[in-house]
């Protein structure tokens, strides 16, 4: 089964792609619901304030700002509610969506005819919509604190504007940002900010669940599910150390010295904003050949980061932005082989990069004490910090020339 894994393996990442783009299309569509809300904010604002600003904060200015704190409530609770009903609707359809799709990539990766049982794709999106993330929380509950969240964040802006006598401008700029700043400074900005994570997580999330789904319907013809990492500078400490971990579906059990995965039941999304996945093998293949070639990114900057410094780069060298991305391209962009995990590919990198991805502490324990990207969590997928490690792993600090007793107490 070795080229039904490795199809079946290229298959699961070419969707994978589909379904990060398809979450940037929920982000957008999202933002346009937001950017527009916030247009009808900021005309409210401007007239809520509009003769209190500037001016000594009396009781009936206050009247005035309560006033207009309930109206802005009202607006951004209404939008809130609009982008939850829009965004659970559409997780519903995907969900199913999901199950259709993973089904076609197994039928297309396997080389005769086999029959998968489809689980119901009504029970399936319920359960997905309804699953909490690994931090225990569940989708509602998210939407719920963006909208707590941004509320108490909006008033405490307006209201510090307004007892410190700030003009109008000076006022809608603690909301909306300030133009210098790209409009990323103000209470408005952290919404757009949390409302897209919440989206590329929740998508993440009803992804991998409504795969699983048919895995556990069909475990007679799968046997284990496999955690598949981003390989790049910005993966979380989770996903590295998670990265090719392994376990087994319905009564099936592991090959001897198959990397576990701990707690078994764990899946992606391992944190807010995870890009991991999870990928189902046939059964009858060792392990070793069920994974087909890996791309990698030798970057830990995001790609927004990434195209302001090619387009700085571009203006200092006299190059054009094409020209900047290719050469970057030649240089961090590549594919490991298959069995290659997080681990092994990062202790091949650089001890700048190394250092770059766990900081130069954890790094010298990494390359010289013997510690693997699993030991820098918990069993709940939580970093520890250098004290924990010392407290722990007396013997890999020495061995790294590090004394344990100096990180203790940090």
């Amino acid at each position: 089964m070795a080229d039904a894994n490795q199809e079946y393996f290229d298959a699961s990442l070419r969707h994978h792609i589909g379904v990060r783009r398809f979450s940037s299309q929920q982000v957008n569509s999202i933002l346009s619901l937001i950017e527009k809300s916030d247009r009808s904010l900021v005309r409210k604002l401007r007239r809520g304030v509009s003769g209190v600003a500037g001016k000594p904060y009396t009781p009936q200015a206050r009247e005035r700002i309560v006033a207009l704190l309930s109206s802005l409530r009202k607006l951004r609770a209404e939008l809130v509610g609009q982008i939850q009903a829009d965004f659970m609707s559409e997780m519903r359809s995907f969900a199913k969506h999901e199950v259709a799709v993973e089904i076609e990539n197994l039928k297309f990766s396997i080389p005769f005819e086999l029959t998968f049982a489809q689980p119901n794709l009504t029970s399936v999106a319920a359960a997905a919509l309804a699953r909490p993330f690994a931090d225990g929380t569940h989708l509602e509950a998210w939407f719920k604190g963006l909208l707590v969240s941004e509320q108490a964040n909006l008033e405490k802006a307006i209201q510090l504007g307004v007892t410190q006598g700030e003009s109008i401008d000076k006022i809608v700029s603690r909301v909306v940002g300030t133009r210098s700043n790209g409009y990323r400074d103000g209470v408005l900005s952290m919404t757009r900010r949390n409302a897209e994570a919440v989206v590329r997580t929740g998508v993440n999330h009803i992804s991998n669940f409504a795969r699983e789904s048919v895995w556990e319907a069909n475990s007679d013809i799968l046997s284990a599910v496999r955690w598949v990492s981003t390989l790049d500078g910005r993966t979380s400490a989770i996903c590295r150390a998670r990265d090719g971990q392994m376990a087994p579906l319905g009564n099936h059990k592991l090959p001897k010295g198959t990397p576990r995965l701990d707690p078994a039941t764990a899946r992606p999304p391992a944190h807010v904003n995870c890009r991991s996945l999870v990928v189902a093998l046939v059964e009858g293949q060792s392990v070793i050949d069920k994974i087909g070639d890996r791309p990698y990114v030798l970057d830990s900057r995001t790609r927004q980061r990434r195209e302001l410094d090619f387009k700085a780069e571009a203006s200092r060298r006299g190059m054009t932005l094409k020209q900047v991305r290719e050469r970057w391209k030649q240089k961090a962009i590549g594919t490991v082989p298959k069995d290659e995990t997080y681990g092994s590919w990062l202790k091949r990198q650089s001890t700048e990069f190394q250092n770059e991805v766990l900081g130069v502490t954890k790094g010298k324990l990494f390359r010289k004490g013997g510690l693997t990207l699993d030991r820098f969590v918990d069993r709940k997928g939580h970093e520890l910090s250098l004290g924990q490690l010392a407290a722990r792993d007396r013997k890999a600090f020495t061995k790294a020339g590090l004394e344990p007793d100096a990180f203790i107490d940090e």
